[in-house]
């Protein structure tokens, strides 16, 4: 964990780290789970805070194998994933397991404080500037819905100052994106001062 909290607020249901980051405890009689939220505004077309959104589950200082997660989900019962609306990301771990759940724990806050960001990612994570990329991939797949697509086709027709910027990011422009882009926007956003952390299990009873 983050260590001890250093103000309360209201008793043993929420309390702040040290290192800012701000937790609340929710009562749940069936197994553990965790929910990271993240304030994370798309401010181009790029896409760059969905690039680092997949950056965070792919390697970091504690766990420097992009295989890791594959390996959590796969050899165990963790289910561990992220979502994002309006501009806010939601990264969150479950486990029936205790032991399993604070492995799973430990691995989404590394990834949320000190993710690696390689060149030799960008290609496999993003695109390649062929067919693939994994972020590539799944622009792709929502521009099989025709729903999707046309609204796609109105947001980026539109040039007046209040336009919303592509936060999932636009194909065209992925190519563009480089590592340097990804560290500055976590710095900037991935601060744990300004995250949310709600944790649920039956230890907090």
């Amino acid at each position: 964990m983050t260590g001890q909290p250093s103000s309360m607020d209201t008793g043993p249901f929420y309390f702040i780290h040290q290192c800012g980051l701000k937790q609340r405890n929710i009562v749940n009689d069936d197994g553990y789970c965790a929910l990271f939220i993240v304030n994370t505004p798309a401010v181009d077309d790029r896409g760059v805070g969905h690039a680092v959104e997949h950056f965070v589950f792919r390697r970091s200082k504690a766990f420097n194998e992009p295989s890791t997660l594959f390996q959590l989900t796969s050899l165990t019962d963790l289910t561990i994933n992220t979502s994002t609306s309006s501009n806010v990301t939601y990264f969150h771990c479950q486990s029936q397991c205790k032991e399993t759940f604070e492995l799973g724990l430990r691995y989404l806050l590394s990834g949320l404080i000190s993710p690696l960001f390689y060149d030799s990612d960008l290609q496999d994570e993003i695109h390649n500037g062929a067919n693939c990329g994994v972020i590539y991939r799944e622009l792709l797949c929502s521009q099989l819905d025709d729903i999707a697509r046309r609204q796609f086709q109105i947001d980026i027709s539109d040039t007046s100052p209040e336009r919303t910027h592509q936060y999932g990011g636009d194909s065209r422009f992925l190519s563009k994106i480089t590592t340097d882009d990804l560290k500055n926007y976590h710095a900037q956003h991935y601060q744990l001062a300004t995250i949310n952390k709600c944790r649920a299990d039956i230890s907090c009873l």
